[in-house]
């Protein structure tokens, strides 16, 4: 993490010196987000944060300290949902720079749904074979499966114990699982993987186009996940969506 974003903030840096902004619009709480508003701010330019105030209230989350940090020097805050507005103010916040504008991510979910429909799928291995969907009907449930945080994936106690959960899941209904890189290279690490592909009902592809996986998950009867932009996008689609995770930031996602 340190290097990393000692490294954005290097090139950044030179970006602002060459470019002259007046205002700099980060976005989400990856470590681009937190890097860039301090180097925006210790130059005195301003800094716009979209989808500020979002908080899990768990500090083991690299996200959450790039939230706090980020929203600790913004100095225009756009927000996505109420519950971050109040966040906000409860941190001592001035109400007149925060404006309560959505969820753009909502609204490219909503703006692509029609596009996405129309997709057809043809997914592929990990190996780059064609994945075998003939059971796949209209009317056939099946699961989305997503995971990629360190928390889930990093240590081969918690990993062994998903497995175990995901087979006995896909005893119930198939398990389609786009899976992140750094999950497949945990997997393989931990000598786990095999134990995925000997099943019959999980179907493990690379990662997707948003158009495939918007469709996916749009036809799914269930989704289990760490994300938090999936968590938001299945409130919106009402699918059932469980998320693993000890906390979220997004807690409109539990409510609704």
């Amino acid at each position: 993490h340190a290097t990393q974003t000692a490294r954005i903030m290097e090139k950044f840096e030179a970006v602002c010196f060459s470019e002259k902004p007046h205002m700099v619009l980060v976005v989400g709480d990856v470590n681009s987000t937190a890097a860039c508003s301090l180097v925006a701010s210790k130059l005195h330019i301003k800094v716009c944060h979209y989808e500020a105030g979002l908080r899990s209230r768990d500090r083991g989350m690299p996200e959450e300290i790039n939230r706090l940090v980020t929203d600790a020097i913004t100095d225009l805050y756009i927000t996505t949902s109420d519950d971050a507005s109040e966040n906000l103010i409860s941190e001592g916040t001035p109400a007149e720079n925060i404006h309560m504008l959505g969820n753009l991510m909502i609204d490219s979910l909503v703006s692509h749904l029609e596009l996405a429909s129309t997709q057809k799928l043809r997914l592929r291995d990990i190996s780059g074979m064609p994945l075998d969907l003939s059971w796949k009907s209209e009317t056939s449930p099946y699961a989305v499966m997503t995971f990629h945080r360190p928390s889930n994936v990093d240590s081969e106690d918690t990993l062994s114990v998903l497995v175990d959960e995901w087979l006995k899941t896909a005893e119930i209904m198939p398990i389609i699982f786009p899976i992140h890189p750094r999950t497949l290279g945990k997997l393989e690490q931990f000598k786990l993987l095999d134990r995925l592909t000997s099943s019959s009902n999980i179907f493990i592809t690379g990662p997707l186009a948003y158009l495939d996986f918007l469709k996916l998950v749009s036809e799914s009867a269930l989704v289990i996940t760490d994300s938090g932009g999936i968590q938001e996008e299945t409130t919106y689609l009402r699918i059932p969506c469980l998320t693993v995770r000890p906390s979220t930031e997004r807690p409109i996602t539990i409510w609704e």
